[in-house]
């Protein structure tokens, strides 16, 4: 049996607020071994279903998994909010549903003085 200690629960409903703003985003599904859609800094994700690896590239030239996300997981956050991409892929894992988000969204006042739990999630 799969016990989840209270912290494992906590954290994956950590962005579970960001489901009040679905709408806002375009809902998108990838396949196995698909690359989720993020342009550098252009697009940021909140995963539904299913699980990716973010994967970056060693000094050696070799692919290597950073972290692993499952539902609920804001993808890319960072470098929407920042404007420095990362230089990662986020590989799918199986069948993946996520919310694309344009990342203008977060440098709009207007959307935070409507969801200020989001501002909050995001610190």
């Amino acid at each position: 049996m799969n016990r989840r200690t209270q912290a494992e629960f906590w954290l994956e409903r950590l962005n579970q607020a960001w489901e009040a703003v679905i709408p806002l985003g375009k809902l998108e599904t990838y396949e196995d071994q698909e690359t989720l859609r993020v342009e550098g800094c252009r697009f940021f994700h909140l995963l539904l279903e299913g699980n990716i690896d973010m994967v970056s590239l060693s000094g050696t030239g070799k692919e290597w998994t950073l972290f692993q996300a499952g539902p609920l997981c804001l993808i890319n956050d960072i470098p929407a909010i920042t404007g420095i991409d990362n230089h990662v892929r986020y590989i799918c894992c199986g069948q993946v549903r996520t919310v694309r988000f344009e990342s203008r969204l977060l440098r709009d006042t207007s959307f935070f003085r409507s969801y200020p739990d989001l501002a909050r999630n995001l610190l």
